[in-house]
């Protein structure tokens, strides 16, 4: 008996010696190769020529971020946003974070003078890139340019949902009674993340109930389709940011569900809003921009990543020959949002086999196009850190991206110092 537990030790022993010699191999197999496909560009004055075969024939880009509060990734991705706008006529700027109703009425609405026009499109934008000072030359350039901004936000959490609510006060053709006091006392109570109202009483029943009623009222509505589409969509999505601000974060099940059914709404919010002749530049986090999170995993990983479809994943299904998948890494500096207190610093990298390949100096930095890496690398089971928003997640997902730009350095979101002052 012992000699067989000794024989089936010894054999263990050798299949992670083996295990950890393929990984080796693999690792060194992709640092060579980074070495090897890797195009350096000068941040400050680099033309991108490198993107243009890339981007030729596609008319959706998704741009995605290691973190919100990386303030030299904003600043990245408007020269990015300049280059695809001038060079290869992208005319929408789609967010995550911003307000779908919300920016389609600011959109449509020609009386809005230049400067107001900038602070009604930061009321409409989630706080994370609106308070940031490297967020604002891109809505800048984005006027000037006369490109149109879009939402695809499910969440409520953004103060310019008052359009919305005077929306569906008018073409729901609602009474201002106590029910309509009391439906929009819990929807600005939502606005401000304060779902535990939903548990008093019977307030969950109640404003679901109210938005169906409003659902039903709409078929009377005389909106032209594509706005009374944004409208039903609207109400489906403040469904869904309920039930998400019901759902317990720290559980990875229903954290699951979470990120499912917001960008499922996400991905729906695009469509219904999306034109097949023009071209959209899609601002979001590396996390929703991947093409399959399902596939990101090894069999050490949390099943977390199997549980999810992700807004990447639908956009790679429907329009799989006519998008891109572009995100952004570094393995130095800081990380935080404007609203927080303290930036902080990157102690372990976003991925270190990549990032610590390459040699940066103050301006340089990289951007690799993943199809140059060998097809043994791609399909890989690789265990190295994940881009999958800046998290020491592990697995191998450089088959799921289509470019990656590995900055020199991360530099924490400066707050913009203008205050924004709610719609009077």
């Amino acid at each position: 008996m012992m000699l067989k537990s000794s024989f089936v030790i010894i054999l263990l022993t050798f299949f992670l010696i083996g295990k950890a010699f393929g990984q080796d191999r693999l690792e060194q197999k992709l640092i060579t190769e980074t070495q090897h496909v890797a195009q350096i560009f000068d941040f400050e004055n680099s033309d991108f020529y490198f993107l243009d075969s890339l981007v030729s024939g596609k008319n959706i880009i998704l741009l995605g971020e290691a973190s919100h509060g990386h303030g030299k990734t904003f600043l990245l991705k408007k020269k990015l946003i300049e280059h695809l706008n001038l060079k290869h006529g992208f005319n929408h700027l789609v967010m995550e974070g911003g307000s779908m109703f919300a920016l389609n009425e600011i959109l449509k609405n020609d009386t809005i003078d230049e400067p107001s026009k900038i602070l009604e499109y930061r009321r409409s934008i989630y706080g994370i890139w609106a308070f940031s000072k490297e967020f604002i030359p891109t809505l800048n350039y984005a006027i000037d340019a006369d490109m149109k901004i879009i939402g695809m936000e499910s969440g409520l959490t953004i103060m310019n949902n008052q359009y919305l609510l005077e929306a569906l006060y008018t073409e729901c053709m609602l009474q201002n009674d106590t029910n309509f006091t009391r439906f929009r006392n819990l929807f600005f109570g939502m606005i401000g993340m304060q779902f535990q109202l939903l548990n008093e009483g019977n307030n969950y029943e109640f404003f679901t109930n109210y938005l169906e009623t409003m659902e039903m009222n709409l078929k009377e509505s005389d909106l032209p389709s594509k706005e009374l589409g944004i409208l039903y969509n609207s109400i489906k999505s403040v469904k869904v940011s309920i039930d998400n601000g019901l759902l317990n974060t720290e559980d990875l099940d229903d954290v699951a569900k979470m990120n499912n059914s917001r960008d499922s709404m996400m991905f729906e919010n695009f469509l219904i809003q999306y034109e097949e002749k023009e071209k959209y530049i899609i601002w979001l986090a590396n996390f929703h921009a991947v093409k399959n999170i399902k596939q990101i995993t090894y069999d050490g990983l949390s099943n977390n990543y199997k549980l999810q479809k992700l807004f990447g994943s639908y956009i790679n299904q429907k329009f799989k020959n006519n998008s891109l998948a572009l995100v952004t890494i570094s393995d130095n500096g800081y990380k935080g949002t404007v609203q927080q207190e303290v930036a902080d610093t990157i102690k372990s990298c976003l991925d270190c086999p990549i990032a610590r390949s390459l040699n940066f100096d103050k301006n340089q930095s990289y951007f690799i196009p993943t199809s140059k890496y060998s097809k043994e690398l791609r399909e890989a089971s690789l265990e190295f850190n994940s881009i999958i928003f800046g998290a020491p997640k592990i697995g191998n997902w450089i088959n799921q991206v289509d470019g990656i730009f590995i900055l020199s350095e991360m530099t924490r979101a400066t707050l913009y110092d203008k205050p924004i002052h709610l719609k009077q």
